[in-house]
This record gives C-alpha cells, sequence and structure tokens, in this order.
C-alpha cells in the first residue's frame, strides 16, 4: 500500500528591522499576545517573554550578520515545530550586505522554513533623525550638525571585524560578544533605510514591507491591519501613540537635521 506523506514546512516569520520602526511596541506588547509562537527578542522587564525565548535563540538570530549558522545552530532550529515569529531589529546592521554572512544565513533559513521576512520602515529622514538621536542620547552634547554629518559618511569600525582589540569591551553573552568604540559618533548608513535598495538584495525571498509609523508619528491604521491579517495578530494590541524619541529636536534644529540628510 503506498502511503503519501504531506509534508508542511513550518512558516518562519522573520521580522529584521528597522530600527526606530516601532520595534519595541511590536516586540512588547504585540508580538506574544499572538497566535504565532513568538522567540524574541528579549526585554528584561517582560519576565513571561523571557520565559519563552532560549537564550541560544537569542543570540543565534541576533549574529545573523555576524556569524554563518553552524551545525549547532541548525540543531537547535530542527527543535522548532510550530510556526514562529522572530523579532529583532539587530539583525539588519549598518555592514549586513558589506558580505555574505546575512544572506547565506536567510538562504539556509529558507530551506529550513518557508520563511517570510518582515521590514518595518519609516521616512527616511524622520527615521534617520530618530536613530541619531537614539544612538547619541547619553551624550547630549555630541548632538550636533558636525557630527550628524560624520554619523553619515565616516565608516564606524564594528566588532567584531573591529582591527583594534584595544577598543573593544566585553558584553553579556545574549548580546555581541564585544563592542567596538573606535568612535564615540556611531555610523548611519542610509542605504539599509532605502526600501529599494532593501528590495534588491531581498528580491529572492518572501518580503513584506510595513509602513507603521507615518509623517505624523503616529500609528497607521491600514498598516497596523495588514500586519495584523500576516501575523494573525489583533490590533487592540497596538498603542494610539507611539513615543520612541528620547530627545526632542527645536523645529530650527529639525529643519537643519533635514537638510542635511536630503
Amino acid at each position: 500500500v503506498a502511503i503519501n506523506i504531506f509534508y508542511s514546512m513550518k512558516k518562519l516569520f522573520l521580522h529584521i528591522g528597522l530600527h526606530k520602526t516601532a520595534t519595541t511596541l511590536l516586540q512588547k506588547n504585540v508580538f506574544p499576545k499572538g497566535k504565532i509562537m513568538y522567540l524574541g527578542r528579549y526585554y528584561p522587564d517582560n519576565d513571561s517573554l523571557h520565559m519563552k525565548l532560549h537564550k541560544n535563540f537569542f543570540q543565534m538570530f541576533n549574529n545573523l550578520s555576524i556569524k554563518k549558522l553552524d551545525s549547532t545552530d541548525q540543531a537547535l532550529l530542527n527543535k522548532i515545530r510550530k510556526d514562529v515569529i522572530v523579532s529583532n531589529e539587530s539583525i539588519l546592521r549598518p555592514f549586513s550586505f558589506d558580505n555574505n554572512i546575512l544572506l547565506t544565513n536567510l538562504q539556509q533559513l529558507n530551506k529550513m522554513f518557508d520563511l517570510h521576512i518582515i521590514l518595518t520602515i519609516r521616512n527616511m529622514v524622520d527615521i534617520v533623525i530618530s536613530r541619531f538621536l537614539d544612538n547619541q542620547h547619553l551624550k547630549p552634547h555630541t548632538i550636533t550638525l558636525d557630527n550628524l554629518k560624520s554619523s553619515l559618511t565616516k565608516k564606524s569600525c564594528y566588532a567584531p571585524f573591529c582591527k583594534s582589540k584595544e577598543n573593544l569591551f566585553n558584553k553579556p553573552d545574549f548580546y555581541l560578544k564585544y563592542e567596538c568604540i573606535c568612535s564615540n559618533i556611531k555610523n548611519i548608513n542610509m542605504k539599509i533605510y532605502n526600501k529599494q535598495f532593501l528590495q534588491t538584495k531581498l528580491d529572492k525571498f518572501k518580503l513584506y514591507f510595513f509602513e507603521l509609523i507615518g509623517s505624523n508619528g503616529q500609528l497607521q491604521t491600514k498598516e497596523v491591519e495588514n500586519l495584523c491579517k500576516l501575523l494573525q495578530l489583533e490590533s487592540k494590541y497596538f498603542d494610539r501613540k507611539v513615543n520612541n524619541k528620547k530627545i526632542q529636536l527645536d523645529d530650527s534644529v529639525a529643519l537643519e537635521f533635514k537638510k542635511i540628510i536630503e
């Protein structure tokens, strides 16, 4: 008797960025409450999420642009028996397309799962300003026009590719093992905030873009509904307001920042 066995690949919804696009809201308040199993990002103040997320999963996905998946990683991935959502905006890094590590890892994941890559995006000027303010918020005196220009033009050094071991310091295991401190001004790679560039680089995968935050800084209802439909989420878990600016710029300063970015 012939037996036909239908094998259905499990879906992996991989949210890889971008920073400053309501990612914290999604990771803390939305994804953990959906019908699809959620595997991260880990936030220390969310105990229930911490219980769900195994540290090794976090480290593996967090380093997708840094380290190629090995047999140990693949064995861990083989333990996933359900459709899952993974969200980590650190998957996509300024240097992600300077080598083939990320693309190679995504190709491997695409063989193991029915892979769906999700990118939350935003108006480029808004996202770059927000990113710059977030990068420098611990040192407000560094928030200047010259430093914004520097962050957009000078390529910073990154761990683990830093060539000066003196400029590396240890971080907790669930992040990168090291972080580079060669420069106080963190680089912002404009390419990874460009939708067309990302479409070109990721065109071999099932790719979805959602612009959740509008030009007014608030959530866009239609985009929220589209994301909820894809991931079987309930829109009631979205807050009406998104507040992700630690520092507010005066209108005149914001205008000067905008001119530099454009």
